[in-house]
């Protein structure tokens, strides 16, 4: 076993860390699925003109040594949210054990919502020096 990696039951952790999740007013938090494999729900941000982002969260058996999947289901354009829904945040990408769910929704929050729960006029400079907005349908 690597000295590096943390056995934990994640069954149990996974489940202590959802009923322990602080979430902002405009943000409910619906339990899918638990199969032995992993555990799937949905984070979902109200907007201020009646829209709601939806997201899934993939959490495998190996979290938190592995950090889970994050896809938005609302149709949308924006430069972090690529063809397949998934979402693309360096602090996934660069998963470190102690980061834990809340700390994604509250950045998905910082992105995609504002401090009444409106969405953000988001203006991006992506790598090759165009801007996009984020856009709900």
């Amino acid at each position: 076993i690597d000295d590096n990696i943390d056995i934990v039951d994640t069954h149990e952790y996974i489940k202590d860390e959802l009923k322990k999740l602080v979430l902002p007013g405009n943000v409910k938090k619906i339990v899918l699925v638990e199969t032995r494999k992993m555990y799937k729900f949905y984070i979902v941000i109200s907007l201020n003109d009646g829209k709601k982002i939806k997201f899934l969260f993939e959490v495998g058996r190996n979290y938190p040594n592995v950090g889970p999947k994050v896809y938005c289901e609302t149709k949308m354009k924006h430069d972090l949210i690529g063809d397949n829904g998934r979402v693309s945040l360096s602090m996934l990408k660069y998963w470190r054990k102690n980061y834990g769910i809340e700390r994604i929704v509250n950045k998905l929050v910082a992105i995609f919502g504002d401090k009444d729960g409106g969405v953000k006029s988001i203006k991006r400079k992506s790598s090759n020096n165009e801007f996009s907005w984020l856009k709900v349908f």
